[in-house]
């Protein structure tokens, strides 16, 4: 494609494998959330017409996006402007109340945000261009150290420790994992990764040991069944959510009213 140029094809199988997703999720909102949102609002599709409103502006952002060329992300204002973007955003969080245990959402009129599903984005388009950049005759190998990878590397680092902060581990590690995969992938070479890798493994591992409360989601992941009313709810939830059973959603929503969010 030239530079500039539009896109005039489109990836079908892939249009249509993230259109059934979509649909697939839709559909577990509303038999998960049915009944709850009575017992709250007086309507099962409280929460269903919310996630079907953001489904709507998700699928024209998409369209949008895909009109614009590609080789627009490669620009360093863009890369730099929505990774110093997301950053500010991760900071400001920690100006609002918490929710729910964690410091995750802007809350604007009428609108509330995760900065971190920015940096997901930001963070990822950052990282290619730098390895990209590396690929340009003159530059330095990505498989060594200068001052572009050094700037790349503290705004990934800083923005990563602030989403352990909130606290949010799991966006944490998959977003390293990511991170990690991409310059992989682009030609950093092992030596410099696993060090790395390693430390952060290692983190995670003590992260999860010394902290109850992620022990206790640990358990929950692995056998849900024990703490259906706690720290497994939504785990249990998503395993009903499927069916059609509305007595056991009625019991399960009577008895938990949420679950913390880190």
């Amino acid at each position: 494609m030239r530079n500039g140029a539009r896109a005039t094809r489109i990836d079908v199988p892939l249009c249509v494998t993230v259109l059934l997703l979509c649909l697939g999720g839709l559909a577990v909102v509303w038999s998960a959330s049915s009944m709850l949102a009575i017992d709250r609002f007086g309507t099962a599709n409280a929460y269903f017409s919310r996630q079907l409103m953001f489904f709507g502006a998700g699928l024209v952002a998409c369209l949008g996006l895909a009109n614009v060329p590609y080789t627009r992300w490669q620009d360093p204002v863009v890369a730099w402007g929505l990774s110093l973007s997301a950053l500010g955003g991760l900071l400001a969080v920690f100006a609002f109340p918490a929710r729910n245990g964690a410091h995750r959402w802007l809350k604007l009129p009428g609108l509330s945000a995760q900065p971190s599903d920015l940096a997901k984005l930001a963070l990822i388009i950052l990282v290619a261009n730098l390895l990209a950049d590396s690929q340009r005759p003159g530059r330095v190998a990505p498989g060594r150290f200068d001052w572009g990878m050094t700037r790349v590397i503290a705004v990934c680092g800083v923005s990563l420790a602030l989403i352990l902060v909130e606290p949010d581990l799991g966006t944490a590690v998959v977003l390293a994992g990511t991170l990690f995969l991409t310059l992989f992938l682009g030609g950093l070479a092992w030596r410099a990764i696993l060090p790395v890798a390693g430390t952060g493994l290692l983190g995670l591992i003590a992260m999860i040991a010394f902290s109850p409360f992620r022990r206790a989601r640990m358990l929950a992941f692995l056998h849900p069944e024990l703490t259906s009313d706690g720290a497994g709810y939504q785990i249990a939830q998503a395993k009903l959510a499927p069916g059609r059973s509305e007595e056991r959603r009625v019991g399960k929503a009577g008895r938990c009213r949420g679950a913390p969010e880190h």
